[in-house]
């Protein structure tokens, strides 16, 4: 078998790069990146060589991490459309609440209930002529309904 790519990065090595790279026929590419302490100024004559023939790659330095910026702008994404789901949902739970609250307050004004009360102008009727749901009634229109308190009961 035969080394073709040799990846040292990020193994915190120091020192100078050995010559025996450059005598590695089959090596195609060598990964010497972040590795603070190796001295790259310094690159083996042989190894130089058949870097300017193309027929190796050397790399050396700090490479960031491609996909840490690609997660940053994932986890923003995800905290982002988190959020807008529940600011929507509290949106529509407060919605729910008020027309809910506007269907009782329409409902207990709307139709008949427990409370309703029937008023008979006629005692010997068995039909109410007016049916109250905790209305007020003003003076004016209490003497009109009773003709003046016209018939004492």
């Amino acid at each position: 078998t035969q080394l073709i790519e040799l990846d040292l990065s990020n193994n915190d090595l120091s020192g100078e790069i050995p010559e025996v790279f450059g005598d590695m026929e089959f090596l195609k590419l060598i990964n010497l990146s972040g590795n603070l302490k190796v001295n790259g100024s310094v690159i083996p004559r042989k190894l130089q060589q058949r870097i300017d023939r193309k027929s190796l790659k050397l790399i050396l330095g700090e490479i960031k991490n491609p996909k840490s910026k690609s997660n940053d702008v994932q986890i923003i994404a995800i905290v982002a459309s988190v959020g807008g789901v529940f600011t929507l949902l509290v949106i529509l739970a407060i919605i729910f609440i008020f027309i809910r609250r506007k269907q009782k307050t329409t409902q207990v004004s709307g139709s008949p209930s427990a409370t309703t009360r029937s008023i008979n102008t006629d005692t010997r009727s068995s039909n109410p002529s007016i049916v109250t749901k905790e209305r007020k009634f003003t003076y004016s229109e209490v003497l009109k309904m009773t003709n003046n308190f016209e018939r004492v009961l």
